[in-house]
């Protein structure tokens, strides 16, 4: 399994978010939105927030996560998709 995560600084949801991926050792690129003088770390994509908005024009918060290519939601969401059993340690 692959995820893509969209991220900004000092949120706790994507904390979190990023936390579950590793616990289910489901890898992720992160892009998160951010200053274009930003210097990413490793598996990082700096992006301004009209980025996410080309890819869903409904996102209002972050953190946005997709796995596999499928829209899971937020960070609540994909803490129920992992409580319902959508998704399980690799």
């Amino acid at each position: 399994m692959q995820a893509e995560i969209w991220t900004k600084d000092f949120c706790p949801y994507c904390v979190e978010a990023k936390r579950i991926l590793r616990d289910l050792n489901i890898s992720y690129h992160e892009y998160k939105i951010g200053s274009p003088s930003e210097t990413p770390q490793a598996n990082q994509t700096i992006v301004d927030r009209s980025a996410l908005l080309a890819k869903l024009p409904t996102a209002r918060t972050v953190p946005q996560i997709w796995i596999d290519g499928t829209h899971v939601g937020g960070c609540t969401d994909l803490a129920a998709a992992v409580k319902r059993g959508d998704f399980s340690p690799q």
